[in-house]
This record gives structure tokens, C-alpha cells and sequence, in this order.
């Protein structure tokens, strides 16, 4: 998917700040139906790509967002230890 994202941000789309793959799978009963796939088959990951419309309302929407320290713990291995 980076490769996709990256081509398609060169050719001037927009995307999502990052593809989640895991919603298309918690949809995928949704997708298989809409897109009529078999039984043995199942979406797991998909990309939204589109031009981006800077005129839309929608568009000016921002989202208020937690500084990464109230929810992120990094953890990394002691030198020598890798």
C-alpha cells in the first residue's frame, strides 16, 4: 500500500492520512456483498484516493487530536541487545 499511496500522491490525489486495513476487514461482509464476491473470498485492505475538492465545507472540518504522549509509549531494546 505505500507504494500506492506514494504513486498516487505524485499524480496529485489525496488520500487518507493512512489506509486502515483493518476497517475494511470489520466491513467485510459489506464489501462481499457489494462487490459480489464468493464465500471463500474476503477484502482485507483498501485505499480511498480521490482529487480533493479545498472548496468543500467538509474539507475546512478539523479534529481536535490527544498529544502522542497521553496514548503512545515507545519502548526500545537496551544497547547491545538488539
Amino acid at each position: 500500500m505505500r507504494r500506492g499511496t506514494t504513486a498516487a500522491a505524485a499524480a496529485g490525489l489525496t488520500l487518507p492520512i493512512e489506509p486502515a486495513p483493518e476497517a475494511w476487514a470489520q466491513h467485510h461482509l459489506t464489501v462481499r456483498k457489494h462487490l459480489e464476491l464468493p464465500d471463500n473470498e474476503m477484502v482485507f485492505a483498501g485505499m480511498s484516493v480521490g482529487y480533493e475538492d479545498p472548496d468543500a465545507r467538509i474539507n475546512a472540518m478539523r479534529a481536535d487530536r490527544a498529544p502522542a504522549h497521553e496514548f503512545l509509549a515507545v519502548h526500545a531494546p537496551s544497547a547491545g541487545k538488539l
